[in-house]
């Protein structure tokens, strides 16, 4: 991959910062592009040379995402000087290239019945739900299985949070086009997982 140039990187944080923290602007419908005058501002800023440390890595937008999934608000200083984030990074990108595995793994942390994991009680956080706030199962093995059931409308219905499930959905909702996965293999093994 090629290496981008400090404006570039700068662009890359920008919008994807924009696209987890907020409904507003989506990363996919305007290709990561941000306003020309906004880009001009980076040469003023103080921590401009962070975006030189950032353009260097080998896949800024993966290292970008997998932070952002974990605080979508980490100052760009912090980012690119702390360890910490490198790790984020590398257990991001494993859980992505060992995506069926990973998934198949998650799914014996879930109840036999697939529908009991799903099903919301008396308005509070379903298992499934339970599972992704308490790190049992990874984000996107959550993401996935809230999509191939299409929950959200249901769960959006009966779920009486409205301060820890909404911002686990709109996490959801930004990250699930990230996740590369065929969808008729993994609704394999969920229909082999509960119903074999």
């Amino acid at each position: 991959m090629s290496e981008l140039t400090p404006a570039q990187a700068y662009e890359k944080y920008l919008a994807l910062k924009w696209h987890f923290t907020t409904e507003k602007y989506d990363y996919f419908k305007y290709q990561g592009k941000i306003k020309k005058n906004i880009l001009d501002t980076l040469e003023s800023k103080p921590y401009k040379y962070s975006f030189f440390k950032l353009a260097k890595k080998d896949n800024v937008e993966g290292f970008l995402i997998s932070n952002m999934l974990s605080n979508p608000n980490v100052w760009i200083g912090e980012l690119v000087n702390n360890k910490k984030y490198t790790e984020i990074y590398e257990n991001w990108k494993k859980r992505k290239e060992s995506l069926t595995y990973e998934f198949t793994k998650d799914l014996e942390q879930l109840d036999p019945d697939l529908y009991t994991n799903l099903k919301v009680v008396d308005g509070e956080h379903p298992i499934l739900l339970k599972l992704i706030l308490r790190e049992k199962i990874s984000l996107e093995t959550f993401t996935i299985i809230t999509h191939l059931c299409n929950i959200s409308n249901y769960w959006n219905k009966q779920i009486k949070d409205k301060i820890i499930y909404p911002s686990i959905k709109l996490k959801v909702q930004k990250y699930y086009k990230f996740i590369t996965y065929d969808t008729a293999k993994f609704k394999k093994i969920i229909l082999e997982k509960f119903y074999e």
